[in-house]
């Protein structure tokens, strides 16, 4: 078994799994959260907050949307990022604006704009339907309720990319949800309340929402090959990705990219440009903790970023799988205090 000594000033995690051929393995998750303020500078906060053990929704787990996303993945592919916030408009009179956010090096960028509007109808005139005026914006929370989707209840079809939305009116059911999306992408706006457009949003994805459903591929049903694997052979490299498609990254984080967050911020209307740090925990896989055990030095992979604008807080978040073959009995994995100037014994 492996046990955790866990002395470095972030939140740590041992967990079992599975590695992306199917194999047992343990997950060290590594998490560093910091404190950011609007001026872009970063403090990393005194008291961390714990990883994040499974998926927790705003409601019934069936129709809304993540309120935390599980941390304890096995793998991802490359690295992502999701935001969790509020969109605030810059006047009290403005009926929409635009939030946005950026990740980019000198190589690459990806950049997310959407537009965000007050509450409003679809209306009936003389050519047709069309969205009736907006309120004022005030602020909004940006979660996948207020964006395209939902459900109709009498045919009981649904968008499976955003059960949770509104708007959805399947062709032939009539006008079911006269609610306007408040969230979508500003050059994919539905045109009327019966075409399709993206789901828009910048927070996690459940696992059974779309595209995700889709990426575990088929499950393994002979039982004398059950590992107790939750994704069959055929399963994507990205299962774990829990980002929408366009906030993926091709690479690990490996600190120095810029983030840029824009509209997020009441009576803030400037962006916010954070420098994002290097996450390089020193971890040690001991054969025991007694002097001259062996010692392995262990790498993780940074390949998650968790913003949280309402609380100004963002978080790293690295892992490393261990094959499920300990050195010893016992074995420990040490994370050693940077500040102490502790080695692992070896």
């Amino acid at each position: 078994m492996l046990v955790l000594l866990n002395e470095s000033p972030y939140a740590a995690g041992l967990y079992s799994g599975h590695t992306r051929d199917r194999r047992y393995q343990h997950t060290l998750v590594v998490k560093a959260s910091f404190q950011f303020a609007l001026d872009g500078n970063l403090a990393l906060l005194p008291s961390q907050p714990p990883v994040v053990l499974a998926d927790s929704h705003h409601d019934d787990a069936t129709c809304s949307s993540l309120a935390q996303a599980s941390e304890i993945a096995p793998f991802k592919q490359g690295a992502e990022f999701y935001l969790f916030g509020t969109a605030h408009a810059p006047t009290q009179t403005d009926i929409s604006m635009h939030v946005s956010m950026s990740l980019q090096t000198a190589q690459q960028r990806c950049h997310k704009q959407l537009l965000v509007m007050g509450e409003h109808e679809w209306e009936k005139g003389l050519l047709g339907n069309r969205r009736g005026h907006a309120k004022p914006l005030g602020s909004l929370p940006l979660q996948y309720e207020y964006a395209y989707g939902g459900c109709h209840e009498d045919s009981e079809q649904l968008d499976d990319r955003n059960p949770a939305g509104r708007g959805f009116n399947p062709r032939g059911s009539g006008l079911h949800d006269r609610r306007a999306p408040r969230i979508e992408y500003p050059e994919q706006l539905a045109l009327n309340p019966f075409k399709q457009v993206p789901p828009a949003g910048f927070g996690p994805l459940p696992v059974f929402w779309q595209p995700r459903r889709d990426r575990f591929g088929t499950p393994d049903k002979n039982p004398l090959n059950d590992s107790g694997c939750g994704w069959g052979t055929d399963a994507r490299p990205n299962l774990h990705n829990a980002a929408p498609d366009d906030q993926q990254w091709p690479v690990p984080l490996t600190g120095g990219e810029t983030l840029t967050l824009e509209g997020f911020f009441a009576d803030h209307t400037k962006p916010v440009v954070i420098t994002l740090p290097t996450l390089a925990p020193e971890i040690y896989l001991l054969a025991s903790s007694q002097p001259g055990s062996q010692t392995e030095r262990l790498s993780a992979t940074v390949d998650t970023l968790v913003i949280d604008t309402d609380t100004r807080q963002l978080s790293l978040i690295a892992r490393v799988g261990i094959a499920r073959s300990p050195l010893a009995n016992t074995a420990h994995i040490y994370l050693p205090d940077p500040d102490k100037k502790q080695e692992a014994q070896g």
